[in-house]
């Protein structure tokens, strides 16, 4: 028997290989992209080139909204992940109000809307997403999903 950290233990680490970490390295990578686009974004705009700031801010969109989609790893990422989506919609909206083109910039805003849990409905426990910007806060008690297969998994509603 070999102890517990050394090849051959019991103990079972996560490797480089492993699925979770494949994916959360995927999204840090997207989460970095958005950034850039922003920072291009920004730079593009204060000297002036606003349709190629544009670009770029549409693209910071697209990249927020594709980490949005992904499974979080935490209420306080998620906070954080639709933060930075709502400040790359407004970004844009301010963007396109200032080149003329404002209906359009309310329409990608409204477009901005996201649902998402109040709650953690495996704990019961705020996610922080009710309590950003201006938003009136949880309207409902929070809805813990009962266990199912042996504890295995929750069972959704």
């Amino acid at each position: 028997m070999t102890p517990a950290g050394e090849p051959g233990s019991s103990t079972i680490e996560k490797s480089p290989d492993d699925p979770e970490k494949r994916v959360e390295k995927q999204l840090e990578k997207v989460r970095e992209t958005a950034r850039t686009h922003d920072r291009i974004g920004e730079a593009l705009r204060d000297s002036g080139q606003m349709a190629e700031a544009l670009k770029h801010y549409e693209d910071e969109v697209k990249a927020w909204r594709r980490v949005i989609e992904a499974p979080s790893s935490s209420a306080a990422e998620l906070t954080d992940d639709c933060t930075s989506l709502a400040e790359a919609l407004a970004n844009s909206g301010y963007l396109r109000v200032s080149m003329g083109d404002a209906k359009l910039a309310l329409a990608e805003l409204n477009d901005g809307e996201l649902c998402a849990p109040c709650f953690d409905p495996r704990s019961g426990d705020p996610t922080g997403v009710c309590s950003v910007g201006t938003d009136r806060g949880p309207t409902t008690r929070p809805v813990i999903f009962d266990t199912c297969c042996d504890g295995f998994a929750r069972c959704v509603p």
